[in-house]
């Protein structure tokens, strides 16, 4: 109900109440009282039609994405350095700094900044087949440059994290996931 509804329903049944009460002398019918009860609080009916099943779908929708943002919640999460692929270590502009995170799954997930939307890097079962290496490489104008080669996705990021600290902290956390360890 909205508050102006309520009000002018319930401003109406005391003002019918009062002029009832005075009719009959003071006395009110019984069967007066209950019909203007129901006037003031209509009974639910809920379930009953297609709209009623259409608002509960709904609501269950958003149930259902909020669980899965909620499962989707970062376990660890710490910005990283990307190599776009076929370029050169050596070159500054050659990297793109972004956020990724490893969810209550065990999947490594990334933010696409173009899409602005999360994706899915790699699920945990992919991670069982990956070798994480650091590299180091005198060229690099990344120092802290680690790769994650996953053969059966072909898949082959090299990445680079904020400090010496932010590697080694990432490539333990995929290493543990990872199964080499």
């Amino acid at each position: 109900f909205e508050f102006e509804e309520f009000y002018s329903r319930f401003a109406g049944l005391l003002a019918e109440a009062n002029i009832t009460a005075e009719m009959l002398g003071g006395q009110v019918d019984e069967a007066q009282v209950n019909l203007q009860k129901d006037r003031l609080v209509a009974p639910p009916d809920r379930g009953n039609s297609q709209a009623s099943r259409m608002e509960l779908a709904k609501l269950l929708g958003k149930y259902d994405e909020l669980r899965s943002q909620y499962q989707a919640q970062p376990v660890f999460k710490a910005p990283l350095w990307e190599l776009r692929k076929g370029t050169d270590l050596s070159d500054p502009t050659a990297w793109e700094e972004s956020e990724y995170y490893i969810n209550q799954q065990g999947a490594v997930i990334w933010y696409n900044k173009v899409e602005k939307k999360t994706q899915l890097f790699c699920s945990q079962h992919d991670l069982r087949f990956a070798k994480v290496e650091a590299i180091s490489d005198p060229t690099s104008c990344k120092p802290w440059a680690f790769q994650v080669v996953i053969e059966s996705l072909s898949l082959k990021h090299i990445f680079a994290g904020t400090s010496e600290a932010g590697r080694a902290f990432w490539m333990e956390h995929l290493v543990g996931l990872s199964g080499d360890s």
